[in-house]
C-alpha cells in the first residue's frame, strides 16, 4: 500500500503571489476627499455672498466646526484605508491619524464652547437638537417594509438626501442664521444661489457615485420588482403576497382593487410609489444618466444666464465652475459605465 505523498507549501512563494496582485486604489477614500473638498469650496462661497471681503467678521468658529463636521466621513475612510493595509496598526500611519484624530476631537469641542459663549440658547436650538436629530436618522436601519433589495437602495438613497440635507443645513443655512443682525447687508440673490447650488453639486455627487458602483445592482432589482397597473377583472383572484413574485399578466386582489401584473418579474407592492419610483428610475442606469446630464445642462445655462443678467458677483463664476465640473465628471462616469444586458424583457 503506497504511502500518501505529504505536500508542501512554500509559504514565502505563496507571499510573493499575493504580493503581487495589486489591488484597486481605495476609491472611497478619494470620493469623501473630492466631497468633503467640494463642500469647503461652496461654504466659502456661501460666506462670500454674506460677508463679501470683511474676512474680519467672519464667524471662525462655526467656520471651523462646519469644516470639520463635515469631513468626518473622509476621516473614517482615511482609517479604514490605512487599517485593511495594517490591520495591527504597526505603521507609523497610523500614529499621525491618532494625532489627527485628536485635533479633530479637540477642533469640535473648542469651537463648540466658542460658539455656546457667543450664543448660548440660539446654539442649542439650532446646533445642538438638530445634529442629534440628524445623527439619529442617519444611523436608523432601512424600513422593513420593503423587500431586502429594494430596502438596501432606499436605504442608500436615504443616505444621499441626509448628506445633501446635512451640507446644506451646516454650510448653508447656518451662517445665514448666525449673521450678525446689524451692518451688513446681504446680497439676497448672490446667497440664494449659492445655497442652491450646493445642495445641487452634493446630491449629484452622492447621486452619481452610487449609480457607478452599483448600477448592476440596482438594474437587477428594479427589474425584479416589476411594475403593477389597475385592472377591472370580475373573476376570482387570489390576494397579494409580499413573499411571492407573480409572473406576467397575473392577476391579484389587494386593498379593494385588483392590480395586473406587467412586468417578467413582480415582487413588489401593488401601488407603492416609492417601489415605482426604483423601478422607473433604475431600470436603465444609462437613460438615467442622460437624465442626469439634461438636468446640469440645464442648470449650468440657468447659472450662464445669472452671470449675465444680474449684477455681477464673484460667487456666481464659482458655481459655474462647480457646475461644470459636476458635468465632466458624469461624463466622464458614464463613459466608464459598464452594464451587462441581463436577457430579461418585460
Amino acid at each position: 500500500m503506497k504511502s500518501k505523498e505529504r505536500k508542501t507549501i512554500n509559504l514565502d512563494a505563496l507571499k510573493a503571489t499575493l504580493d503581487g496582485i495589486n489591488a484597486k486604489k481605495d476609491s472611497k477614500l478619494y470620493f469623501e476627499l473630492e466631497c468633503t473638498i467640494m463642500i469647503f469650496i461652496h461654504m466659502m462661497n456661501i460666506n462670500i455672498a454674506l460677508y463679501g471681503t470683511s474676512y474680519y467678521n467672519y464667524n471662525f468658529a462655526l467656520l471651523s466646526f462646519n469644516t470639520f463636521f463635515l469631513s468626518r466621513r473622509f476621516i473614517q475612510a482615511l482609517y479604514m484605508y490605512l487599517y485593511l493595509r495594517d490591520p495591527l496598526k504597526r505603521s507609523l500611519k497610523f500614529l499621525g491619524l491618532t494625532f489627527i484624530g485628536i485635533s479633530y476631537t479637540v477642533t469640535i469641542v473648542h469651537s463648540i464652547a466658542m460658539l455656546f459663549f457667543e450664543l448660548s440658547y440660539s446654539l442649542l436650538l439650532n446646533l445642538v437638537c438638530p445634529f442629534i436629530a440628524y445623527l439619529y436618522f442617519s444611523q436608523g436601519s432601512a424600513k422593513s417594509r420593503y423587500s431586502e433589495g429594494c430596502s438596501d437602495c432606499f436605504y442608500s438613497l436615504q443616505q444621499i438626501l441626509l448628506h445633501t440635507l446635512e451640507a446644506m443645513y451646516c454650510a448653508g443655512y447656518l451662517p445665514y442664521k448666525f449673521l450678525p443682525s446689524h451692518g451688513f447687508i446681504v446680497y439676497t440673490a448672490a446667497y440664494l444661489n449659492a445655497m442652491s447650488t450646493l445642495t445641487f453639486v452634493t446630491f449629484l455627487l452622492y447621486l452619481v457615485e452610487l449609480m457607478r458602483k452599483r448600477s448592476v445592482e440596482l438594474n437587477f432589482y428594479a427589474i425584479s420588482l416589476g411594475d403593477w397597473t389597475q385592472a377591472r377583472y370580475e373573476g376570482q383572484a387570489e390576494e397579494w403576497s409580499h413573499d411571492k413574485n407573480y409572473s406576467k399578466g397575473q392577476i391579484v386582489f389587494y386593498k379593494g382593487e385588483y392590480w395586473k401584473a406587467v412586468g417578467m418579474f413582480n415582487s413588489c407592492e401593488p401601488g407603492k410609489n416609492e417601489t415605482y419610483f426604483l423601478s422607473h428610475f433604475f431600470q436603465d442606469p444609462l437613460k438615467t444618466f442622460y437624465r442626469i446630464i439634461l438636468i446640469e445642462a440645464f442648470f449650468i445655462a440657468l447659472q450662464l444666464w445669472v452671470l449675465t443678467a444680474l449684477s455681477f458677483h464673484p460667487t456666481y463664476v464659482i458655481s459655474l465652475a462647480s457646475l461644470l465640473y459636476i458635468l465632466l465628471r458624469t461624463v466622464y462616469c458614464f463613459r466608464k459605465l459598464s452594464v451587462p444586458k441581463l436577457n430579461i424583457s418585460s
